[in-house]
């Protein structure tokens, strides 16, 4: 797994390997805990997208395939705007940019 602030680069073994919280948020405060959470799990019946331009509401499968993002908590104060409050935690979100096939991603 590669992962900066933002992105991650993961292999199809990585991204299966991780708990998918796609309805929720783990509990629990472990710095470094990882998850996955697909952003259109959940979402409306139509893809917003087409239906702007079509009218039609229907889902596409251009947007109807998962959008992947891995969770993370982190140290409150790493997260902005670095306000620390005592006894939270913070949630960096890094958008997948790639899925790669295998097991492992070397960095």
């Amino acid at each position: 797994m590669i992962v900066d602030d933002t992105h991650v680069i993961l292999s199809e073994g990585e991204l299966a390997a991780l708990p998918e919280y796609s309805a929720s948020v783990p509990s629990g405060t472990t710095i470094g805990k990882r998850w996955k959470a697909n952003a259109h799990a959940y979402s409306a019946n139509f893809c917003h997208a087409c239906y702007a331009g079509s009218g039609t509401g229907k889902k596409c499968s251009k947007h109807d395939a998962p959008l992947w993002r891995i969770g993370e908590f982190v140290p409150i104060e790493t997260v902005p705007p670095f306000e620390t409050i005592p006894g939270q935690i913070g949630i960096r979100w890094r958008k997948v940019l790639e899925i790669v096939p295998g097991k492992a991603v070397v960095s």
